[in-house]
């Protein structure tokens, strides 16, 4: 009884270390299935939902790499045309 109790308090306790650090960003770890039964089912469970968010914020994380590439690529055309509008202002 006492060593179930303990490997429940284990798998316990590893799903909320892994769910704090997530609230801090840590999106690489997860739970560590040790139990079978529903709490391994709820442990597989959740390192699936786990693995699914991350892979969703890493495909978000390199959308907006390239959204800031691509605005960055219009400030330098919008100050190119800008420049060259001043020198034909200055021209005339």
């Amino acid at each position: 009884m006492n060593a179930s109790l303990d490997a429940l308090a284990d798998s316990i306790g590893n799903i909320a270390h892994i769910m704090v650090g997530q609230t801090t960003g840590e999106i690489e770890n997860f739970p560590k299935v040790t139990q079978k039964g529903s709490i391994g089912v709820m442990q597989q469970a959740m390192t699936l939902a786990m693995t699914n968010t991350a892979s969703i914020i890493t495909e978000v994380r390199s959308s907006l790499d390239m959204a800031v590439h691509g605005v960055q690529q219009m400030n330098r055309a919008i100050a190119d045309i800008s420049a060259q509008m001043q020198q034909q202002a200055a021209a005339l």
